[in-house]
């Protein structure tokens, strides 16, 4: 895991964090554009009020939100929440824990602005479309989520994604989580990002535009289902296996062994839905880019549902679900660690214990181990995000450190 000043600690040391990555950002001409409008003392302010809210109870049930801040050059885009308050309200522990039930999930959130009466709360609205008034060629390079987003996700449990930092405050301990889009990039050897697997999807007649644009789209289809997966506060698993197979009797014969599948699928197709919502948006379909969008997070979400049962999900590399409910079998000793990497895949010098992890993890690294070319996506329970697959120079399986799983599918639509 990449160490900071303040592994463990609570929100006044997530503020002190943040605070330490604004400083670093000193001047940076981008600064007025990613960084949220508001000073140190005020953020402090926020993390203690959503820190307090976690715990609190609505309906018999913990506060679950999602805040947003926007950066100075985006406050205007508070001016098209979908629900204003008139007049704007407090932010306060009370008013939020009232709140939080009538604010839906991602991609909306309640905005949130801080001026000279304090923090007030403007309404509810979508916070995943910052960087939309710039061109489309550079739609993503640093306003991907502009401002400050906030999430209460339980009781101690709140992260912080600000200038492209993921902070997260989980059971008295801190830790900078990494972006597990960069990992994707840095597997090469993912078969569903492999050109000949995109050129199949989108069909002919494509571009080298549309090419990027899928491969994009791909890990960004990817990291939505997973950080629905982690809203869903249940844990999951998914394994993604190097074949083409359509069902489970085509796969290789000596894979059968390895895993016990409870539910065979044939479907969702999660890559047909990527290849219709990227010609939606940037080809010649005539299909509405809204549509198709709908179409895409759909179809994503329901493979997160799949994961609420025992067991892992299981796609093959053109990312469509075989089945779930899937048990993986092995016959050999578990190592007691597994070495951690970054996003870049480089090593932390730090291990994973396997000894200590649950059965997810366990059985993630096994899968991983008896069949290489697999990639393995395990969601814990209280939220946290870790890749297993196998480092092909090493042949070893590596897993990441706590990965975050942000998503910018909603940007410029």
């Amino acid at each position: 895991m990449t160490s900071f000043e303040h592994p463990v600690g609570g929100p006044q040391e997530l503020a002190e964090a943040l605070m330490a990555k604004r400083k670093a950002l000193g001047n940076h001409k981008l600064a007025a554009w990613i960084i949220a409008d508001m000073d140190d003392d005020t953020l402090a302010a926020l993390l203690r009020i959503a820190f307090e809210l976690s715990f609190q109870k609505d309906e018999g049930r913990f506060s679950r939100v999602t805040m947003v801040v926007p950066s100075k050059q985006e406050t205007h885009l508070l001016g098209s929440a979908a629900v204003w308050f008139d007049p704007a309200i407090p932010v306060t522990v009370r008013n939020l824990r009232r709140l939080s039930s009538a604010v839906p999930p991602r991609p909306h959130a309640l905005l949130v602005q801080s001026s000279e009466e304090g923090l007030l709360a403007i309404g509810i609205g979508r916070f995943e479309t910052a960087g939309a008034m710039l061109p489309e060629d550079q739609t993503g390079l640093y306003l991907r989520a502009g401002g400050l987003v906030l999430e209460v996700s339980g009781p101690g449990d709140i992260s912080v994604n600000e200038a492209g930092d993921v902070f997260a405050l989980r059971a008295g301990r801190i830790e900078r989580q990494l972006d597990g889009s960069k990992s994707l990039g840095e597997l090469s050897d993912l078969h569903a990002l492999r050109e000949e697997t995109i050129v199949d999807a989108l069909g002919s007649g494509i571009t080298d535009r549309l090419k990027g644009k899928m491969v994009d789209t791909v890990r960004e289809g990817l990291m939505y289902l997973l950080k629905s997966t982690v809203l869903m506060a249940h844990g999951g698993a998914f394994a993604v296996l190097p074949t083409d197979a359509g069902d489970l009797e085509s796969v290789p014969d000596g894979w059968g062994p390895l895993l016990k599948v409870t539910y065979p699928t044939s479907r969702p197709d999660v890559l047909a839905s990527i290849a219709q919502y990227v010609h939606a948006r940037w080809g010649t379909s005539s299909t509405a880019r809204h549509i198709a969008l709908q179409t895409l997070t759909d179809t994503a979400d329901a493979v997160a549902r799949l994961s609420g049962t025992d067991g892992f999900v299981i796609l093959n590399r053109r990312l469509c679900v075989l089945g779930f409910g899937a048990k993986v079998v092995w016959d050999e000793r578990i190592p007691a660690t597994c070495v951690e990497v970054d996003e870049m895949l480089r090593p932390t010098g730090g291990e994973f214990s396997l000894g200590r992890a649950g059965t997810r993890h366990t059985a993630g690294y096994m899968l991983c181990q008896s069949i290489p070319g697999a990639h393995v996506f395990v969601v814990s329970q209280d939220g946290e995000l870790r890749l297993f697959f196998t480092d092909p120079d090493e042949a070893e399986v590596r897993v990441t450190a706590p990965l975050a799983a942000n998503t910018y599918l909603f940007q410029g639509i």
